[in-house]
């Protein structure tokens, strides 16, 4: 008879110790799934920052890259713009060319005439001063 008292006593004391080990594996499980679920909540924040953060950067590209085709169109509006306007200083400078060439030609032919009329009215006196 004690020795099934005992035998009581040893599988009530096991009892308690599957209990305390239960209760304890319990409470760790809980302390476990409770730190893993505050870390999923810290992720899924973090993500959501790291979404918000891609969606501004991607919308960020997009308008610098609606700049850059802006800013390729004017560049190519101003190469236009500069190519006509070489064109009219390289039309200008032909134009000033011709009459300078022009304005030369003036001069040496007028130059010419001014001695022609030297030469008339030295010739025309001489003459005179002959007829006298």
């Amino acid at each position: 008879e004690e020795e099934i008292r005992q035998l009581y006593e040893a599988l009530d004391e096991r009892e308690r110790e599957i209990s305390d080990l239960k209760a304890e594996l319990n409470r760790d499980h809980y302390t476990e799934i409770h730190a893993l679920k505050e870390e999923n909540d810290e992720l899924s924040s973090d993500n959501e920052k790291h979404r918000d953060d891609l969606i501004k950067c991607r919308d960020e590209i997009l308008h610098l890259q609606e700049q850059v085709k802006q800013l390729q169109l004017q560049n190519e509006g101003l190469s236009g713009e500069k190519t006509q306007l070489e064109d009219q200083i390289s039309s200008h400078k032909s134009l000033l060319e011709t009459q300078r060439t022009s304005l030369a030609a003036a001069e040496k032919s007028r130059e010419g005439a001014k001695r022609q009329k030297n030469d008339d009215n030295r010739n025309l006196h001489r003459l005179e001063l002959e007829n006298q």
